[in-house]
């Protein structure tokens, strides 16, 4: 059993430790004969800036020594910059070669940057942290993100949301290398839940208002004021001094969201807050979030979140 996982100068050492151990208790309880190795471009040691050290086990040259390789994982690149991030050539080249001989290849968090820059998931389905949604989507248009997954399979390729979703990842991970038995086992031992989907959860809207685009902007902040209100697309436009069709065009451009998914996504989101701070039923938050069908917000609540409104507000009161 080959694993490797490749870590960058900004890959937090805590999750590529807690990577590490995870699948290394997955090794020992397999019985399995293996090695968990850490690569870096040169092979140099890199910091991640908080006076932790990783010091890998092999260039990224010598990693391409293998014939074959069980599972290649891109460790997060920490947060990404407004301005999207430039990778080095060579190091690209040995990320697909390396990935065209791995039978399993994942990113984890912002991970995913540097696995779409490679090229190997043009067309493909893929997650990351959700507060880096727009600049992944405009550096990556070729990609179909999911970022309301926590992990997201597409074949062979793997990757996950954001932050502590390296657990959900290293499971699934498990799962696939050792079969579903040792991964419920390891999720027992490691005391995590499996097989959880989304982290909507945890996510804002207001990552959707980086754009630039004033005149949408515009329309979000009168959809923020009145999201009680009927979802009139049409109505809208004409505030924004549009054609319909052009419209809607330009906030999805602008959001990756349609307008009206952009009402649902502020009205949900108003309810959250409401069941955090207040101790109000559900059917009245519901109402006050503009739904008079108390059955229809419990449902579009829990696709949006992955939680029932009660479920949320026993993890999430204040």
């Amino acid at each position: 059993m080959r694993i490797k996982i490749l870590v960058s100068k900004t890959s937090p050492a805590s999750t590529v430790m807690g990577l590490y151990e995870n699948l290394q208790l997955a090794l020992i309880n397999s019985r399995q004969t293996g090695e968990i190795k850490l690569v870096s471009f040169d092979g140099s040691e890199v910091s991640d800036g908080n006076r932790f050290r990783l010091i890998p086990d092999e260039s990224v040259a010598q990693a391409l020594a293998c014939e074959t390789i069980d599972a290649f994982i891109i460790a997060p690149l920490g947060p990404i910059p407004e301005g999207g991030l430039s990778f080095d050539s060579e190091l690209l080249s040995a990320i697909v070669e390396i990935g065209e001989r791995s039978n399993i290849v994942s990113s984890v968090c912002t991970g995913a940057f540097l696995l779409a820059a490679s090229g190997l998931i043009h067309e493909r389905e893929v997650s990351t942290h959700w507060l880096f949604e727009e600049l992944f989507r405009e550096a990556y248009p070729l990609v179909k993100l999911r970022s309301e997954n926590l992990v997201v399979e597409d074949g062979k390729y793997l990757s996950s949301g954001g932050a502590m979703a390296y657990q959900d990842m290293s499971l699934r991970l498990i799962e696939r290398l050792f079969g579903r038995k040792l991964s419920l086992k390891c999720a027992k031992l490691l005391m995590l839940t499996p097989d959880r989907v989304s982290q909507s959860e945890f996510a804002d809207y207001q990552r959707f208002k980086r754009h630039g685009d004033d005149k949408i902007s515009d329309c979000q902040n009168w959809i923020e004021c009145h999201f009680q209100m009927p979802i009139d697309v049409v109505a809208l436009a004409k505030t924004a001094c549009l054609s319909e069709r052009h419209f809607k065009r330009r906030f999805k451009a602008a959001t990756g969201d349609s307008p009206s998914q952009y009402w649902q996504r502020v009205r949900i989101d108003k309810a959250k807050r409401s069941l955090e701070l207040s101790s109000k039923a559900v059917e009245t938050i519901g109402l006050e979030s503009g739904y008079e069908d108390t059955q229809f917000f419990r449902k579009l609540f829990k696709r949006h979140t992955g939680l029932t409104p009660n479920e949320y507000r026993k993890r999430y009161a204040q």
